[in-house]
Formats: structure tokens, sequence, C-alpha cells
């Protein structure tokens, strides 16, 4: 402020470039204001511009290293600072993401990103908004149908499958177990429990909260309250189901292979549709045997028109004859 001292702020930031330090835009930014789409006010963002601006600089930060995924990155960087692993991110926590993050945040621009992704009006920014806004590909539905396209759209996205009540808890955790291996493999992670062994209590616990934020954590997410709590049931320690979760038996539950399905009798409607599909499949099956047997007696039938058949003797052998029909008998 040209008064001839140097408070705190403006002594970090001659120290370390406005770009790789302040959140504000930069005068490179003031002077190109096409360059990111935005209508600025004394150099201060605020809203879609400010998310949008955020974006670019992190996705500047997190470069593909080595074996791990941006994605995997972006979630490693930002999730060591929620502190009560509940999954989402309060004003401090946030801040501290920030600053480790090497951007200068001031009070009014952390209430303005904790607006942007409080969508549950809890006063917290959701971890999985946040690091989506960074990078979309950075999780996957740990229970999926697939990719589906966008209403109106060649587009195409992922789309969150509903568990039924019906299904075993063995089909349940073979599910998961197939998501987070094909995740662990995108990302580069090499163990379970090394990347979630943060998020068990102090005697090894998780509860369901604890649950769904080390999914995030390995890169899962499950938006179903009624598929979060079929999970977690069935992950469950025996002696306490639907309570508590023990962190190691979970690590060794998802390493381990996946497990035969039990066998499950039919209800009295799939009964019935088996049956109608055997039935089904009996009358083709006698079908194709009536066309083919009618074929062979046309075929002998038309092999005998136009021609007589007798007999000769050739020496001690009697010999079939076949000859032409006379055209007027």
């Amino acid at each position: 402020n040209q008064n001839g001292r140097l408070d705190q702020h403006e002594f970090v930031s001659a120290l370390l470039p406005a770009d790789h330090y302040s959140l504000a835009a930069t005068k490179n930014d003031i002077k190109d204001v096409n360059a990111v789409g935005v209508s600025m006010h004394d150099g201060q963002l605020s809203g879609d511009d400010l998310r949008e601006f955020l974006r670019e600089k992190l996705l500047r930060t997190f470069v593909k290293k080595g074996d791990t995924s941006p994605g995997y990155q972006i979630r490693e960087a930002i999730s060591r600072f929620d502190a009560n692993r509940d999954g989402s991110m309060s004003s401090y926590e946030l801040r501290k993401a920030m600053n480790a993050l090497g951007l200068y945040v001031d009070d009014d621009t952390i209430q303005t990103l904790i607006k942007c992704y409080d969508t549950g009006n809890t006063g917290s920014a959701e971890f999985l908004k946040f690091v989506e806004d960074i990078d979309p590909m950075a999780f996957n539905f740990a229970f999926s149908v697939g990719k589906v396209a966008k209403a109106g759209s060649f587009e195409t996205t992922e789309k969150e499958a509903k568990l039924s009540s019906s299904d075993p808890d063995e089909k349940v955790r073979n599910s998961l177990k197939a998501a987070l291996r094909q995740r662990m493999k995108m990302d580069g992670m090499s163990s379970v429990l090394k990347e979630i062994r943060a998020y068990g209590l102090k005697d090894g616990k998780m509860t369901r909260e604890n649950f769904r934020a080390a999914l995030l954590r390995l890169g899962l997410k499950i938006e179903r309250e009624e598929n979060l709590e079929r999970a977690f049931h069935c992950f469950c320690d025996p002696d306490s189901p639907g309570e508590s979760m023990d962190i190691y038996q979970f690590a060794a539950m998802a390493d381990a292979d996946f497990e035969m399905l039990p066998q499950t009798q039919s209800t009295p409607v799939e009964k019935r549709a088996q049956m109608r599909a055997q039935s089904r499949q009996e009358k083709r099956s006698g079908s194709s045997t009536d066309k083919r047997s009618g074929s062979s007696m046309e075929k002998g039938r038309g092999a005998s028109v136009g021609k007589v058949q007798s007999e000769e003797r050739v020496g001690s052998k009697t010999v079939s004859v076949v000859q032409p029909r006379p055209f007027n008998s």
C-alpha cells in the first residue's frame, strides 16, 4: 500500500509469485479478462467465476506424476484436511487445505467457496462436490449401471444402480469389490488399508459417515442413502451389526477373492416364468423336428417321381436298376 512498511500478506506476496500464492485475480488475468471469461470488480471473483478460477489454478498444480492419476492426487491433498472424517469441510478445514496447496484465501473468499459447495445447507463444503468440480473423473459410483446418454445430448454420464432388498450380501460385497479394484487400478493405489487407516476411530471402528468418507478417499461415491445403508450393513462387525464396522475387517474383505453366491429359491413368479420359457423351448424343438422329418419325406417322394426301380440278376447277384418312367405312364 506504499506506506513504507510490509505487513504479512505483502511480505509473503513478495516472496511467492501471485499466480501460485493468491486466489485473487492476478494482473495478467485482469488485463486479459476474456481469457478467463469473467467480469471482475477490483480483482475479486465470486460464485461460478470463483469456482472456474480455482479449478484452473488447481489443475495447473495437479499434473499426473508417476503411476497416480490427477484425481487421486486431488483427493489425497484435500482429504488430509477433513479432520473429523465426515466427507465435508468446515471453513477452518478448507482454509488449511488452500494454504497447504499454496493459495492465500481471505475470510470472504472462504465463505464464498463454502456457499458454492454447500448443497445441504450445513455450513460446510462437500468434499465430493469440491473435488469433482476440479476433476469430474475423480470418482466412480460404487454401484453403477454404466454409462447412459444425457437427455437431449450425445454426452454420456454414469448412473448409480439401486440395490434390491433381495440381493444377497455376497452380491453387494462383490459389486463393491469390483468397483474398488477398478478404481485402484486407475489411480495406482496399492493397499486399501493404507488409504483408509486414518478414518477409523480409536478402537479401529468406523461409523456410517466415516465409511462414506473412506469410500470417497478411495474414489467411490454412494449418493443413494439406501445403498449406503445396505453396503455398510454388509461389511459391519457381526458382533454389532448395523452399528459399527471394523476397519481392518473391511480392508481384508475388500482385498479378498470374490465370494460364491448362495443358491436361492425361486419365487412363484420366477417359477411360472421359467415354466413358460421351457414350454416355448419345447414347442420350438418339436416344430423343428417336424419340419426336418417333413423335408426328408418330401425329398424321398421327389426322388421317386419320374423313375421306375426294378431288379436284375447279374451272375449270382441281384442288383437294383432305376430307369426313367415313360411320360405317358
